[in-house]
């Protein structure tokens, strides 16, 4: 009660929870008691006997409301399955027996866990797989484990002690462990082990899972690939692996693959000899990748790694004959030092008559380089006897070199912490998760959203003080649905909130994350650069609330904290949905966030009409500080909730992200450029701190045009950054722009930004010939033309006599990320009406960001 207590203080909270009982249909006894402190006829007024009034209706109102509510417990240590689990001294021990009710949770019930345990048997299925139909409503099929708004069902923690853990990590057991040699040691193992971990069940880098790739290793450093191993058509079809059963390719590389036949590229031609290309990825197999790499990489870059070889040496063999004359097949491996291009290019003559083994050499090792950090160690589980590696056995590599019988080893055998499907109003509160293979808590709603009986689900889910770490891998969840309906659970985080798997799906209502915290997400391989990962996902959302009439955003994730270290930090928008173009979410805000130590990005506020980023602080991380666009939609008032507003977030400290692409303070970016395509207009920047980003402050390109920018400070100046942070396989940590880099199209579809009263700092050149505006390297504006430049584009542009270059923007401790000013700095009263300019104001405090504990 201690909320209501606090909603008290206030006639305006006094009136809205009396409306509240109002309309559930009990505003007779509000009346009578009302009436009885000589208040006939108002429910507003001031003094003792109405707030009396009040006290006694609210707590009348609450004690109907779950008077038939039902607390369960569950205590891992002490508990008992064989009770009733109402009371903690009854209360159940597993979390097994907690999904047997499941289904029988009502308004207003709880499912509590003991404070300070850890609960490893199972996970929480809250879940109402209804039969869907054209005749389907909430009303005629009401959803099970479901509450109402006002009397949610809540899972939660009870008793002193730090919020109970639902770990999907097991201890391994009775490991018998043999030298292989090179650092790499082997163990029998029934299970196979989806994740591992050494030691700590603390947050702690998984060793890194390494894939079984056909291809037979011959201990010198080579590795013989079949043709139909790993195949990339070049005609835009995609990868395909060729192993065995899996579908073989239908592009245009000749007949190599196709059905698992061979044939020579030419024999229907009159040629006795051509050329045909064909793309390797030049992958080791499991067990060899264990050996070579450790705790090093294992994953070929797209932009090669260090040290990759120049050169390949091709051979092939086998094939046998025709008529007499062997198989002959020559080729070469085009290359460029340190950026393999992967392309085998060959001739095969008429003599092959089965299969030639094509070989490509190199050093053991090379080029086998990871996307980003790797920094535990790697395993291989071989549940077969193939190449080398017998069934059903684990081989590690840990990254020192150590040997495992020194050691204690978990696996992951569960994929979520909290599963919410098909259910709405239910609240997840003070439970941490941990090691789960997917998501710590995955909200997805009924498949079937968008039927014209309107069956909507998994609203108003509310989740507050979650705290993750090491949750997520990169294979895509398939989860099942009565009537065999199936979909894709294609997000990985360590909160989920998203909309159905139907075509451009109904908008989630209601949802929102508070206050929660997220280490590592467990993402590999090319999930690097993909959008199915983040530390909090949430997509399909409808962001916006009706108060007293008034449509406004409302936060739907705020005061939390993310350190994926190897994807992002906060995605919000359409990420993993079904959708045809320009479909949109809708408003929502993103405030008071922190954001560090992401791989790929840190904020995504994409595909969205209107909404809100603001009050963020995103430091010392790689990629986009925020990334907006995705054709979203703006207006140019900036009261209204359908304005698009980024303000005052600071940004410092960002390296190029983990693939290379990521580098700017705020991004603004379509995708897509030219009338073709939509247009967004009137976004609004201002009062943004950034400091110091690979590239430009802000971008806006591919059709981002008129933006409303001022009161903005941009500092670029090398010295505040740690050596080689920014990027790190870079010459240099010379930015690519100073201040805004626009694409010059965009500056002919519309008037110029509506920029002023910003303020920007470099430190390479001369302070006249700093580059504030980069036009894709012509038409830059520099210190020295400032307030001419918009106009010098087009006439109807109101000039910037406002902006201004300085040396010394005087903050705090930049080093220290204390970007509160000093009294003599001069971004002080230089902003719009005199108000200061950058994310905090002079005198005030920095902002709170992450979980208030």
């Amino acid at each position: 009660m201690t909320y209501f207590h606090e909603a008290l203080r206030s006639n305006e909270a006094w009136y809205e929870i009396v409306s509240v009982f109002y309309r559930s249909g009990r505003g007779k006894i509000i009346s009578a008691l009302c009436h009885s402190q000589n208040h006939p006829g108002s429910l507003v007024g001031s003094g003792d006997g109405l707030r009396l009034c009040f006290y006694i209706a609210v707590l009348a109102f609450f004690a109907s409301t779950f008077a038939h509510a039902t607390v369960f417990y569950v205590n891992s240590k002490d508990g008992n399955d064989a009770r009733d689990g109402k009371s903690p001294a009854a209360a159940f021990k597993t979390l097994a027996k907690i999904n047997t009710i499941t289904p029988l949770l009502e308004p207003g019930d709880e499912v509590l866990l003991h404070a300070g345990y850890r609960y490893t048997d199972d996970y929480i299925r809250c879940e109402s797989l209804v039969g869907a139909s054209v005749l389907t409503t909430l009303s005629t099929n009401p959803p099970s484990c479901s509450g109402s708004l006002s009397a949610p069902v809540t899972f939660s923690r009870y008793s002193a002690g730090a919020d109970p853990i639902i770990d999907a990590a097991d201890p391994l057991t009775g490991l018998v462990w043999r030298s292989l040699g090179d650092g790499v040691y082997s163990t029998p193992l029934a299970t196979v082990p989806q994740k591992l971990y050494v030691d700590e069940l603390t947050e702690t880098p998984q060793l890194v899972p390494v894939p079984n790739f056909v291809g037979d290793y011959d201990g010198s450093g080579a590795t013989t690939y079949q043709p139909w191993d790993a195949v990339y058509d070049t005609a835009g079809e995609g990868q395909y692996w060729m192993n065995g059963g899996n579908t073989a390719q239908g592009a245009t590389l000749g007949v190599l693959g196709l059905g698992g036949a061979w044939g020579s590229p030419y024999a229907a031609t009159s040629v006795s000899d051509g050329s045909t290309a064909q793309v390797f990825l030049p992958k080791n197999t499991g067990l060899e990748n264990v050996k070579i790499i450790g705790g090093g990489s294992v994953f070929f870059s797209l932009y090669g790694g260090t040290d990759y070889p120049s050169t390949f040496a091709f051979s092939s063999s086998g094939g046998g004959s025709v008529d007499g004359v062997a198989c002959d097949v020559k080729g070469t491996v085009r290359s460029v030092a340190g950026k393999p291009l992967n392309t085998i290019t060959y001739t095969v003559n008429r003599g092959c008559s089965s299969v030639p083994a094509i070989k490509i050499s190199a050093a053991a090792g090379s080029g086998l380089k990871f996307f980003g950090r790797l920094d535990g160690g790697s395993f291989y589980y071989a549940s077969r006897s193939q190449n080398g590696a017998l069934a059903h056995e684990l081989y590690v590599h840990l990254a020192d070199g150590s040997n495992p019988n020194d050691h204690v080893f978990y696996a992951t055998h569960r994929p979520y912490g909290v599963l919410l499907r098909g259910v709405n109003n239910v609240n997840v509160t003070h439970i941490q998760f941990a090691h789960q293979l997917k998501s710590g808590i995955l909200s997805y709603p009924f498949a079937s959203s968008i039927l014209p009986g309107k069956y909507w689900t998994n609203e108003n889910i509310k989740i507050s003080y979650a705290t993750c770490w090491n949750t997520g891998d990169t294979v895509y969840d398939t989860i099942g649905w009565q009537g065999g309906t199936s979909r894709t659970a294609n997000l990985e985080a360590c909160v989920v909130l998203r909309a159905s798997g139907d075509l451009n799906p109904h908008l989630v209502r209601g949802n929102s994350i508070t206050d929660s915290w997220s280490g590592f997400i467990d993402s590999y391989y090319g999930s690097r650069g993909n959008d199915d990962h983040a530390n909090f996902e949430l997509s399909g959302l409808d962001g916006t609330q009706t108060i007293n009439g008034k449509v406004v955003s409302y936060p739907v994730i705020q005061y939390s904290y993310g350190r994926s270290h190897n994807t992002a930090c906060i995605r919000y928008g359409v990420a993993g949905l079904t959708r045809s173009a320009y479909f949109r979410i809708k408003g929502g805000i993103v405030r008071n966030n922190e954001c560090t130590d992401n791989a790929i990005g840190n904020i995504f506020f994409g595909e969205t009409a209107g909404g809100q980023v603001s009050q963020n602080f995103i430091h010392d991380s790689l990629g986009e500080g925020i990334q907006g666009g995705g054709f979203s939609t703006s207006v140019a008032d900036s009261s209204s909730y359908e304005a698009q507003i980024f303000d005052h977030n600071i940004i410092s400290n960002l390296g190029f992200g983990a693939t290379l692409v990521g580098y700017n303070g705020i991004d603004l970016n379509n995708g897509f450029e030219g009338i073709a395509y939509p247009y967004t207009s009137d976004i609004h920047l201002f009062n943004n701190t950034i400091v110091n980003t690979a590239a430009a402050c802000v971008t806006m390109e591919m059709n981002i045009v008129a933006t409303h920018m001022h009161d903005n400070v941009c500092i670029q100046a090398s010295n505040y950054y740690p050596s080689g942070w920014m990027c790190p396989n870079c010459s240099s940590t010379m930015n690519y722009s100073a201040g805004v880099y626009l694409r010059r199209a965009s500056l002919l579809y519309g008037k110029p930004m509506d920029w002023h009263n910003n303020a920007w700092q470099s430190q390479y050149v001369p302070e006249p010939s700093w580059i504030i505006y980069n036009t894709q390297g012509a038409l830059d504006g520099s210190c020295s033309n400032l307030v001419t430049w918009p106009s010098a584009h087009n006439s109807s542009a109101v000039l910037d006599h406002s902006s201004f270059c300085t040396a010394t923007p005087e903050f705090n401790s930049p080093t220290s990320d204390d970007f509160r000013l000093t009294s003599s700095s001069p971004l002080r009263r230089a902003g719009t009406d005199g108000i200061d300019i950058g994310a905090i104001p002079y005198g005030k405090p920095m902002f709170t960001v992450g979980p208030r504990l």
